[in-house]
């Protein structure tokens, strides 16, 4: 399960720590994932301390939740600025929850959005895991959509980045065209990769043991329900099992 500690779009605030530490050992839920605050901007000369301090709260509370993954997107500005906050970083993370990077859509000054970027990172940087976001992907230009697209994804996993590093997914189809960088999500099956795509991204190698998250419109609605069927039919249920 996939949950913000606080407003997703703001620097603080924290809330609702007792009922999750009450309600998540008693629902068996695991892995438990937070996800940082979009705010967050590793790449920033202006936010990047104010960045690893908010994620160093986000780590306090993932401690106290008991936390497995702290999600984050790398944010937009300079490459040198990222590496050197993930390098302060580096001494707080050798225990759960990881600090987990996530792909980007790209578009300006974003980082993290080509899986070769993705490759260095976690060469230079081995304490990260890695989450893939299939709908990010295919807006920054890899097509999943296609035999050949999905096949340098599955090189990728297999290869530079390895099965061990990868934490979870994020299971979203794409609102938007290959390579708009426009970071909108959409139904599974039902968007511009497609149900042969997300079929073959399903069925593929992940360990069936992955969080398989799904960031659909509609959170909360009827939607989740058909998300979740499709999703199960796609893969032959192969990532449900126990469900």
């Amino acid at each position: 399960m996939q949950v913000f500690s606080h407003n997703p779009r703001s620097w603080g605030g924290f809330s609702q720590a007792k009922e999750v530490k009450l309600l998540l050992p008693a629902a068996g839920i695991k892995p438990l994932i937070i996800h940082a605050a979009y705010v967050v901007n590793l790449a920033s000369s202006k936010y990047g301390e104010k960045s690893r301090a908010l994620l160093l709260r986000e780590r306090a509370r993932g401690k106290e939740w008991g936390a497995d993954f702290l999600v984050f997107h790398p944010g937009s500005g300079e490459r040198e600025i990222l590496y050197r906050n993930l390098e302060i970083l580096s001494q707080h993370f050798s225990s759960p929850p990881y600090l987990t990077i996530e792909n980007t859509s790209g578009g300006g000054r974003r980082l993290g959005k080509e899986l070769r970027e993705i490759e260095e990172i976690l060469r230079l940087f081995p304490y990260l895991r890695f989450c893939l976001d299939t709908a990010h992907l295919f807006q920054q230009g890899c097509n999943l959509a296609s035999a050949r697209g999905r096949r340098h994804l599955f090189r990728s996993l297999e290869g530079k980045i390895g099965e061990e590093k990868l934490a979870m997914v994020h299971l979203n189809d794409s609102l938007s065209p290959l390579s708009s960088h426009f970071d909108r999500h959409w139904h599974i099956g039902r968007g511009r990769i497609g149900e042969q795509g997300m079929r073959e991204i399903l069925r593929a190698f992940f360990p069936r043991d992955i969080a398989v998250i799904m960031e659909t419109p509609g959170i909360g609605s009827e939607m989740d329900r058909i998300n979740m069927q499709k999703a199960r039919v796609l893969s032959e249920d192969r990532l449900f099992h126990g469900y």
